[in-house]
């Protein structure tokens, strides 16, 4: 098993549409997936990572060992978003958040660090967070996607021609991901990332020196063409960033304490 804990348990805190699938994969490589834990929003129960049926694993499998075949951009851009379609093998066992078996490595999923406060002692807690329109984004085409029917810690009900605008600016979206801390500040965490340099969040999972990555994947042509579709105009930008000020804070401050990612 991976020092990188150092025998504590691994605590990973997923936000919705940050690439938790690709985090997920790795945990299940360092500390195999008997020993991962998932945490179901739906049930608010974990299970065995190995308890994903044979199709989900496999996907998981593959999109973990190519992470470092493709480049920083393709890899990105094929992850809208990180959304855990849940399919299960018959017989699972499930467990009580205040049941955890003893030889859990890991947890993740959708939850705020302190909903295993007073139950884990001192635990390993790490958490990747993404640029807030660009997880907006991704979150909005995967609802739209799936007609509303995913497996977030909150519930939108979904509408056709909802707009990115009136999706975007839902109160329950409001500072997302820094509500998604509960009570942790960004330097209780023992390790963070951000999605634009996710390979240099995955080394550090298995205890490698990451290396500076300065691809911004989300600028260009590519971009460009994604904002006048959703009708995302300079606006729209300047009144989400100020809706959305502490979320800001607190991924460049995230940037700030990683430093491998300009």
């Amino acid at each position: 098993m991976n020092s990188i804990n150092r025998g504590r348990i691994h605590l990973s805190v997923d936000i919705e549409a940050t690439a938790g699938d690709e985090v997920l994969a790795e945990l299940g490589r360092l500390y195999t997936h008997e020993h991962v834990l998932v945490y179901d929003t739906q049930k608010q129960k974990l299970f065995r990572l190995s308890d994903l049926s044979n199709s989900r694993l496999k996907s998981l499998l593959k999109r973990s060992g190519k992470r470092l075949d493709e480049s920083p951009l393709r890899n990105f851009i094929k992850q809208l978003s990180s959304s855990l379609f849940l399919r299960h093998k018959r017989n699972v066992e499930w467990f009580d958040t205040q049941r955890i078996p003893p030889d859990t490595a890991a947890i993740h999923g959708y939850f705020q660090p302190n909903l295993f406060k007073g139950i884990l002692e001192n635990p390993f807690m790490s958490v990747l967070l993404r640029e807030p329109l660009e997880r907006t984004i991704a979150q909005y085409v995967e609802w739209k996607r799936s007609k509303g029917k995913v497996r977030w810690r909150i519930d939108i009900p979904y509408q056709p021609n909802t707009t990115f605008r009136e999706f975007a600016f839902r109160n329950e979206l409001k500072n997302f991901q820094f509500k998604s801390l509960g009570d942790k500040r960004l330097g209780d965490f023992d390790l963070i990332g951000v999605a634009e340099c996710l390979d240099g969040f995955i080394m550090q999972l298995h205890g490698e020196e990451p290396r500076r990555n300065g691809i911004q994947p989300t600028q260009g042509r590519i971009q460009q063409s994604k904002y006048k579709k959703l009708g995302i105009t300079e606006d729209l930008i300047e009144e989400f960033k100020e809706y959305n000020r502490k979320d800001y804070d607190l991924y460049y401050l995230a940037k700030e304490f990683i430093g491998y990612c300009e």
